[in-house]
């Protein structure tokens, strides 16, 4: 069984992503960068930053039920907003740290220290019940259903 669709894999290749992918001098850039030093970098956040951090998938047009657009996994684009972070993950009852950036920045990308993935600006929506499904929904352009899921 593979993690992504093959269609989701071409552009996930495209984008700099390979299996066993490891940016650690990223990771460790991230930690320490005072934009969002004041947010800690828990397990889940470290781990998927550590293979899909720095990649940048530049893609439009329709998709399954929700339009496909560009993200960035770079948590530096939402700097200055960890009180936002803080605030949100109340609301789901996880801490959040900053992935990046989703629909040419009108969303960042969060990842709750639970493994889930959400869209967040004003209010916080669910991308993924895991890593993986979120960036393949990222990918193909679909939105979750509510009610399914852990």
């Amino acid at each position: 069984m593979t993690r992504f669709s093959r269609q989701s894999e071409r552009v996930l290749r495209r984008a700099g992503w390979y299996p066993g992918r490891q940016v650690p001098e990223l990771v460790s850039k991230w930690k320490s960068h005072p934009y969002i030093a004041d947010l800690e970098m828990f397990e889940t956040a470290e781990r998927f930053l550590l293979e899909f951090g720095g990649i940048a998938v530049t893609q439009s047009g329709p998709g399954v039920n929700l339009a496909r657009s560009p993200f960035k996994i770079d948590p530096t684009l939402a700097y200055h907003q960890s009180e936002l972070f803080k605030e949100l993950g109340r609301m789901v009852d996880t801490r959040l740290y900053p992935l990046g950036e989703a629909e040419d920045g009108w969303y960042y990308l969060a990842i709750g220290e639970n493994g889930r993935v959400y869209y967040v600006m004003q209010d916080i929506v669910l991308a993924g019940y895991t890593e993986d499904e979120a960036l393949e929904n990222l990918l193909i352009g679909r939105r979750v259903t509510p009610g399914r899921g852990p």
